[in-house]
């Protein structure tokens, strides 16, 4: 207790290297720390339910073609619920789109997540009023249920509890409300509605499993493979390829491979400054050190022992991190309000909680422990293993018995690179974002994208499907604030569905079946887009098994013939052979801003007319010589005419293009942060190197100016120790910034190595910090007076 009372007071007795250390500590800790308390909340709290590391997410699988769907029809769910020795329950899940109308108040467009009955059991999650489903709410022809949010029950109902046996209309369809869910249960995602799957639907599943105690996900997996190989057998012949099942854990299925792996990097992006930081305040223990050498000698001389004074250095830099530590935890206190902001954006999953809990204090006691021994290490190891008459005759402050310079300048080059590879990294991410923004094939500029969902009972069947959608383009193109008008099957700049497809005259490899996105559209969507076709024609306005490929799938599947007159096919039941008529400039079908997360060739695809294969949901694109709210205030009259109980969603397409793209500009900013955080880090142990390397040096100085130096030549030599250890910096930081840059194009496969540019100017610049830096110290060594730093001890 006595030591950490020493080590405390002698950081009070050196204010400025202790504060400054302090900070540095601080930034390094709260950037592990901030790092950490995202990766806990996704991948070791998990989700926020009992149990939650049972609850698993399971897919088919083919094994002969090795790929995956996670599609699986209401009759196979039951089946596998009805078959399963591993799993205690077993629910699917739908989200959709739906128009909600409350009586008395406007129409609302919101999410709805379709689930089996037992939905709720699986994740122990029971309303806060009323009940849950029952398994005759899903049975066919039973009444309408549903659950609400807390929410959409505030903002409805003021919260009443009158609203049990309320009635509101879900796509048109009158519906009874027997329950309310908990306040911030919005699991698997954003919804305002929650319904039972009915006997007789034919909805897509999303499929989760609870496991039974004691069993294993490789248990399960083989389980679910025993009954997926029955069901192949007996199910239609576009499911038999389908023999297994996967299992995985719930979140990290959700979150993506990628995301994992791009998490690791940047945690490793945040330890990298947390050393960057350890070797600033290294060097800055060093400096203090070799001040209190005299100190250390008497001690030495009055008889404390190597060990004592080892533990009583070690024990300051400890002092020094834990200090840090606490600063750092409440910049982590801000910086996690910065990353719960994110969850307004979509960025991540609202279920995911970034509390500190008992992880996080753990692993930040390890952290800080860890960094006050890997700074104090080294210098408490030099200090104390000098003897008391090497410490006595020390003419220079302790810097020669302590060996200092090559060490110091080494940690200062160290940071240096570290700063260079982070803010490279930035660099690069900016410009492939930059990149893809401004080389758009079509313009986002001046135009509206209306996300449309017609309903089951207004708009049972395909033509009144087709009457309806054509209805509205007609009216819209009425309009004089109107030009361009068109629809596609595609949700914002969102992907365009995966299909697999059949191409004539060319048989499938046996280990993957060609595959391409597929958007339907009608005519003039090229024109709404302006983006005209690279060559070809477009459909006819009632034309039928026609396509139009875009240029990445003619280059991927044809890339020495002509594939006009070509002929494909998608590989499920009620397509037609379609016969190419057009090549389209690419617009992205695999997603706005998730081309850096494309392997080549992943957004290749091709369009088919939707007077052809109509759809219910649709995005109509609007474009005039009007401003876009003017534009909006015309579609909501139109809309009005048309179908007055119609709910749906608008946005600009430039919004959503930047929806689309703001989790890599999150991105850029943490690694352009975390480079900045280094540089800044980097700049302070130029300083303090070289105003330590000059303070050191006062009697050379003064002696060189004695012997006739000049004033700039004395200058040139107090910059030179700066400017050298930031070029040997940048060297090693090219080398750095190399295996980054790897590391990321292994996470993000689509990203262009673009950071020459970029590099250049952050050698720049760190060699205008480091003049900076240097100028203070070399001030000092300019205003040193011969006489005065002759007669120094």
């Amino acid at each position: 207790m006595a030591i950490v009372k020493q080590s405390f007071r002698s950081l009070v007795k050196h204010p400025g290297s202790s504060l400054v250390s302090v900070l540095a500590m601080a930034l390094g800790i709260a950037l592990v720390s901030s790092t950490f308390s995202y990766l806990n909340g996704i991948f070791f709290r998990g989700l926020p339910f009992e149990n939650a590391e049972e609850i698993v997410y399971i897919k088919q699988y083919d094994p002969a073609k090795k790929r995956e769907r996670w599609v699986f029809s209401n009759d196979q769910v039951r089946y596998l619920q009805e078959s399963t020795t591993t799993l205690q329950e077993l629910s699917g899940f739908n989200i959709k789109r739906s128009n909600l109308r409350v009586p008395g108040r406007v129409a609302r467009f919101t999410e709805e997540t379709v689930v089996s009955p037992n939905f709720l059991e699986l994740l122990q999650v029971k309303p806060t009023l009323g009940r849950s489903f029952l398994p005759e709410d899903a049975e066919a022809g039973s009444a309408p249920v549903a659950l609400l949010s807390d929410a959409i029950w505030e903002e409805e109902y003021e919260g009443s509890a009158h609203v049990l046996g309320e009635s509101l209309l879900i796509n048109g369809v009158a519906t009874t409300v027997i329950g309310v869910l908990p306040e911030g249960f919005d699991f698997p995602h954003r919804s305002d509605l929650w319904t039972p799957v009915q006997a007789d639907s034919n909805t897509a599943l999303n499929l989760l499993g609870r496991l039974n105690p004691g069993k294993s996900h490789s248990q399960a997996q083989s389980d679910l493979s025993r009954i997926m190989e029955v069901l192949a057998a007996s199910g239609p012949e576009d499911q038999r390829d389908y023999t297994a099942a996967t299992v995985a854990p719930y979140t990290t299925t959700v979150i993506g491979t990628r995301f994992v792996q791009l998490s690791k990097v940047m945690m490793a992006a945040a330890v990298l400054v947390l050393l960057v930081a350890c070797a600033n305040t290294s060097n800055l223990v060093f400096a203090r050190i070799s001040l209190r050498m005299p100190e250390l000698a008497i001690r030495a001389a009055l008889g404390a022992s190597q060990k004592r004074m080892f533990q009583l250095l070690i024990m300051e830099s400890i002092a020094l991190a834990m200090a840090g530590a606490t600063l750092g935890i409440l910049l982590t206190l801000g910086l996690i309000r910065v990353i719960e902001s994110f969850e307004k954006s979509n960025l991540v999953p609202t279920w995911i909680s970034y509390e500190m809990d008992w992880r996080f204090f753990i692993v930040m006691a390890m952290v800080t422990i860890a960094a006050g021994v890997l700074t104090g290490l080294v210098p408490a190891l030099r200090a104390s293993r000098n003897d008391v008459h090497s410490l006595l005759q020390d003419q220079h402050g302790g810097a020669s018995s302590l060996k200092l310079g090559r060490l110091n300048r080494a940690l200062v080059v160290f940071q240096i690179a570290v700063c260079c590879a982070l803010l490279s990294a930035g660099w690069m991410l900016y410009t492939n974002v930059k990149n893809g923004t401004d080389s758009l094939s079509f313009n986002p500029e001046s135009a509206l994208t209306v996300r449309l969902e017609l309903l089951d009972g207004d708009y049972p069947n395909d033509d009144e499907i087709r009457t309806f959608y054509k209805t509205l383009i007609n009216a819209v193109r009425l309009e004089p604030d109107i030009d361009k008008a068109a629809l596609t099957s595609r949700v914002g700049m969102g992907k365009s569905g995966s299909v697999n497809i059949d191409i004539k005259g060319r048989e499938p490899t046996p280990d993957r079946s060609p595959s391409a996105r597929l958007e339907v559209i009608t005519p003039d969507f090229f024109a709404a887009m302006e983006a005209p076709l690279l060559r070809g024609r477009l459909f006819g306005e009632d034309e039928l098994n026609v396509t139009i490929i875009n240029n990445q799938m003619a280059r991927h599947y044809w890339p020495n013939a002509d594939p006009i007159g070509q002929q494909i096919r998608v590989d499920q039941v009620g397509y037609e052979w379609a016969t190419i008529i057009g090549i389209a400039p690419d617009l992205k079908m695999d997603g706005f801003g998730t081309e850096l997360l494309s392997e080549p060739d992943g957004g290749a695809g091709f369009y088919l007319p939707h007077h052809q294969y109509p759809r219910r949901g649709m995005s109509l694109i609007l474009r005039g010589p009007v401003p876009v709210a003017t534009l909006e205030q015309t579609l909501r009259r139109v809309m009005t005419q048309q179908d007055a109980n119609l709910a749906y969603g608008v946005l600009t397409l430039k919004d959503a293009i930047e929806s689309r793209i703001s989790v890599f500009r999150v991105l850029m900013s943490v690694f352009a942060a975390f480079g900045i955080g280094g540089l800044f880090l980097a700049a302070i142990g130029i300083f303090g190197i070289v105003s330590f390397a000059t303070n050191q040096r006062v009697r050379e100085i003064g002696l060189r100016v004695a012997l006739g130096a000049k004033r700039r030549d004395v200058l040139g030599f107090v910059l030179r120790q700066g400017l050298s250890q930031v070029v040997l910096g940048v060297a090693l930081g090219l080398v750095f910034t190399g295996l980054v840059s790897g590391l990321l194009q292994q996470v993000l496969p689509g990203l262009e190595n673009q950071s020459a540019f970029g590099y250049t100017a952050l050698g720049f610049g760190l060699l205008v910090v480091t003049l900076i830096a240097a100028l203070l110290p070399a001030g000092r060594a300019l205003r040193v007076d011969p006489v005065t730093a002759l007669r120094q001890d």
